[in-house]
């Protein structure tokens, strides 16, 4: 398997962090990566989950995405946004993108990242599918 980057441990660590939903928590915490496909303007992480992780049944669940945080860092001009999208109950991938026109293939490459407290979208902030 592929380890989880500092930068997605993070946005997923975010996530649960302002997620009321257990089975969301418990997928966070028990994924693995497949694979990672970059675009030159984000990234997509893949996701496997082991069959005992409880499947999600808030409406998120059917397919998503909820909202991850939004980024700055100093190798992306304008910052970015991630999305947690899911299939059938389960985690399928985290999306990064960049608000502009550049994304490095390597998370590392994003220096030291940061994780502005503002709202994006009429978002409150909270992982639990009601900012949606």
């Amino acid at each position: 398997m592929i380890e989880l980057t500092q930068f997605e441990a993070s946005v997923l660590e975010w996530i649960a962090s302002r997620s009321e939903d257990n089975a969301l928590k418990a997928q966070i915490a028990k994924a693995s990566v497949v694979r990672r496909q970059y675009t030159g303007v984000g990234c997509y992480t893949m996701f496997t989950l082991t069959e005992e992780v409880p499947i999600i049944t808030a409406p998120f669940g059917a397919r998503g995405p909820i909202g991850g945080p939004y980024f700055e860092s100093p190798v992306v001009k304008y910052g970015g946004g991630t999305l947690l999208w899911f299939v059938d109950g389960r985690m399928h991938q985290l999306e990064t993108y960049a608000h502009g026109d550049y994304f490095p293939e390597e998370h590392a490459e994003l220096g030291s990242y940061t994780f502005p407290n503002i709202e994006i979208y009429g978002s409150d902030n909270r992982c639990d599918g009601s900012n949606s």
